[in-house]
């Protein structure tokens, strides 16, 4: 079995790059933060900008592989 290695970027990023980067609309991936479907990292202070945890998504996204048997 092969080990899987990737690249992050950075580890957080905000609603609009993760946006470009999926090519998902900015109202989809808002609806998908406030179901739990993305991970977000926690403010610091209320109007603080909501980001997008890239570790914890790749992690999920691992998961979801191996359970496949991918």
């Amino acid at each position: 079995m092969s080990e899987l290695v990737l690249h992050i970027g950075a580890p957080f990023i905000t609603y609009q790059q993760y946006a470009a980067m999926s090519g998902l609309s900015l109202n989809k991936i808002q609806d998908m933060a406030r179901q739990g479907q993305l991970p977000i990292a926690p403010k610091v202070r209320p109007k603080d900008t909501p980001l997008i945890n890239m570790v914890a998504l790749t992690k999920q996204a691992n998961q979801l592989a191996e359970q496949a048997g991918y």
